[in-house]
């Protein structure tokens, strides 16, 4: 730069020398400058791989880039320079991993050639080692460190293992061709083909121990050669391609060399651009090899006969170039490449076995480049149709929406017997249906998530509780004020179109709540991972616990509500025994929404156990439900209810006018009269229908005789007792 640039362009360029050979640690001190705007360095060095993960602090040279300049060059190790659109490198040097052969030693021991496959490499170093001891068979650098990469690289393409990351984005390193190649190494270790202690060996480790003759082969770079030639040694080398495992696929070299950038934090742009351009000439160039054997990046120069004096040019065009996982990785290629020297490094040295090995780098290399989500989503497991957990509750699932079918069909034709007419047959097909849409929504939980399953899993197990319960804690509240006397009111009507209101509100309470969740963050596919590598499918959104929450909350308190109205009315209505029941389905469906929310939220559990559960959960609540709600009507109807007793006008004014004498009325004298004299009114009541404005004690049908007094009203009514005979009873009401 002193004879050729600077007394041309009066610009002095100062090199700066790093404190490490290590390009891991260099690595780390480039971040460290580049990341403060640190303007004390104009150029900065970096590894061929590395512009994608210091692209941001470089500035672009597109502008200042000739196309002659970029035509002088490798165009694969050109465009390495471009990230997004950008030029923000110029190729400096370039290396090729080489195999280094003692030739000497070969020859003495009778082997004319080097070795072209493994095994052959493997035969001579043990051979050559047993006679000579303090010779090592094969070294390279085999430390945790960016020269492991480069050496996995070409075990890869010597194996015709492949790359890391394929185009896709698709991690291919465990394959069987690996995990034999890898094997093949890790004997190296074990036989004594390559020293143990070789696990810590860099670049200078390796160049050292074959400078002083004891290493039989070695894997290095091109520079070597002439600083082993410098060195002034005392035997003889040759260098040719890395053997393979098959000769064709012998010579794998992975591209290394270093470019150059300058950085955002430069005082001087324009006079920082210019020495860059400068060392990018094929002039430049070859006056540095020729000066001190820095390799050229330009391709010409290999076929330069000054350049070609010193070096075997027609080897480097023989080499089969092997890649980096630079253009997979992006901008996380150093944390990929660390991923990989630690885990084989830690193979090597037999403290993780090969499973561990390569899974575990597959998984963390995968999450490092942002690909693992949509690898595992690919391979994560869910409920198929063939599967026998699915067969069985999707069955059980038709069953139980055939089963409401059927029911809905006998209620609708038997809905003007007496029995049905108590039980209110509206609110019974709500039930039916509520529950229908229960068993139906075991089906949603099979097969692959999709966007629009996940949106409908929430909506059928939400909306068909709450039509089901909602009705069914309709009808139980409706007998709980009948007969709980704080609430009894002349006057006060609970019609069936009125209650409905009620179960309307509740439903759309619940529509509001899952259409907030669908708008706001709909649940989506997502995998849920079990361990590194083991996921399943489930439909889960940011919004979950909030809306989750929410929903639980509602329909447990209404849940808990009821099964305390259930238990507040248990006692009434013996001949049915209805309210009864409804108290052992609020208990069955609260036990067992209980035990589905335990075990559904728990995500290492595992997508069989989830299903399994929620389906079992959803089947024994609902059949429970029609089981204690219908089996008892179905029985009443075909085995005869008791009779509504029609009792005629006369006879009830009869049994009024007899019981003027009663001891009530007797209390009060001045209530006594005539009841022929007053305007007697026959009233039907039933408090299931809610049709009466009276509901009195525990009269399931009755005709009432309704007597107008002074001051209140006397009511004679008459149901049917035992063996139809009729019962007869009489309630005086006074107004306040």
């Amino acid at each position: 730069m002193d004879t050729n640039f600077t007394p041309k362009t009066g610009i002095k360029v100062v090199i700066h020398m790093t404190a490490t050979r290590i390009t891991t640690d260099y690595a780390t001190q480039l971040q460290l400058y580049l990341s403060t705007n640190d303007s004390s360095m104009d150029i900065f060095m970096m590894d061929v791989v590395w512009p994608p993960e210091f692209a941001e602090y470089l500035i672009d040279l597109s502008p200042m880039i000739s196309p002659e300049l970029a035509a002088l060059h490798n165009p694969s190790i050109w465009k390495a320079n471009v990230v997004d659109g950008r030029h923000i490198g110029i190729p400096f040097t370039v290396d090729y991993g080489l195999f280094y052969y003692r030739d000497d030693l070969l020859a003495k021991h009778g082997y004319t050639d080097p070795p072209e496959t493994w095994d052959e490499m493997e035969a001579m170093a043990l051979d050559i080692k047993s006679k000579e001891p303090s010779v090592d068979g094969y070294i390279g650098q085999f430390n945790a460190y960016e020269g492991l990469t480069c050496n996995l690289m070409e075990w890869l393409h010597s194996a015709d293992a492949g790359g890391i990351i394929s185009p896709n984005q698709t991690v291919t390193l465990d394959n069987p061709a690996t995990r034999q190649m890898l094997s093949r190494v890790k004997n190296w270790f074990m036989n004594g083909v390559t020293p143990k202690y070789a696990l810590s060996y860099s670049e200078t480790d390796c160049e050292d121990i074959f400078q002083s003759g004891q290493a039989l082969f070695m894997r290095h770079w091109p520079p070597t050669m002439l600083s082993l030639e410098r060195a002034g040694i005392k035997f003889s080398f040759k260098v040719t391609g890395l053997p393979g495992t098959s000769r064709e696929t012998k010579f794998a070299s992975t591209l290394g060399g270093w470019n150059l950038g300058v950085s955002k934090a430069t005082n001087n742009q324009d006079a920082a651009v210019k020495p860059l351009l400068f060392m990018a000439t094929a002039e430049f160039q070859k006056f540095r090899f020729v000066a001190i054997g820095v390799f050229p990046s330009v391709s010409s120069l290999y076929q330069d006969p000054d350049v070609c004096a010193k070096i075997d040019c027609q080897l480097f065009g023989n080499l089969r170039v092997s890649p980096r996982p630079a253009a997979g990785s992006g901008k996380h290629y150093l944390e990929v490449s660390r991923i990989l020297y630690t885990s084989v490094n830690s193979y090597l040295g037999q403290k993780i076995d090969i499973n561990t090995a390569l899974e575990d780098s597959v998984s963390r290399i995968e999450e490092t480049i942002g690909t693992y989500a949509a690898v595992v989503m690919a391979q994560a497991r869910y409920i198929h149709y063939e599967e026998g957990i699915a067969k069985v509750f999707t069955t059980l699932a038709f069953t139980g929406v055939a089963t409401c079918l059927a029911l809905m069909v006998f209620v609708c034709v038997y809905r003007k017997n007496p029995v049905m007419v108590a039980a209110s047959p509206d609110f019974l097909c709500l039930i039916i249906f509520g529950a229908m849409i229960e068993f139906g929504a075991i089906c949603l939980f099979v097969g692959k998530p999709t966007a629009s399953l996940c949106l409908a899993q929430p909506f059928a197990v939400t909306l068909g509780y709450a039509i089901a319960y909602s009705a069914l804690l309709t009808k139980t509240w409706r007998v709980h004020r009948i007969f709980d006397a704080k609430f009894a009111k002349v006057g006060r009507a609970f019609t069936s179109s009125k209650l409905m209101k009620y179960v309307g509100i509740y439903v759309a309470v619940n529509l509001a709540i899952l259409l907030a969740w669908a708008f706001t963050k709909a649940p989506q596919p997502k995998a849920i991972f079990q361990n590194s590598r083991s996921a399943y499918l489930a439909c889960t959104s940011d919004a979950d616990t909030p809306f989750t929450a929410t929903l639980l909350s509602v329909n447990g308190l209404m849940l808990l509500f009821g099964s305390w109205l259930a238990y507040k009315t248990r006692n009434i209505d013996k001949e049915y025994r209805e309210s009864y029941y409804i108290a052992i389905i609020m208990y069955n469906t609260l036990i067992w929404g209980s035990i589905s929310a335990g075990f559904v939220f728990v995500a290492p559990l595992g997508h069989e156990l989830h299903f399994s559960v929620r389906s079992a959960s959803i089947l024994m609540a609902c059949f429970g439900t029609l089981i204690l709600l219908m089996v008892p009507k179905i029985r009443a109807v075909f085995h005869g209810a008791f009779p509504v007793v029609n009792t005629s006008s006369e006879e009830m004014q009869r049994q009024s006018a007899a019981m003027q004498q009663s001891s009530f009325l007797k209390k009060r004298p001045s209530q006594a009269c005539d009841l022929d004299k007053h305007t007697t009114d026959v009233v039907l009541v039933d408090y299931r229908m809610g049709k009466s404005t009276l509901f009195l004690g525990n009269w399931r049908a009755a005709k009432l005789n309704l007597v107008e007094l002074k001051d209140g009203i006397l009511v004679a009514f008459t149901r049917a007792g035992k063996k139809g005979k009729p019962v007869v009873g009489v309630v005086l009401f006074f107004f306040s």
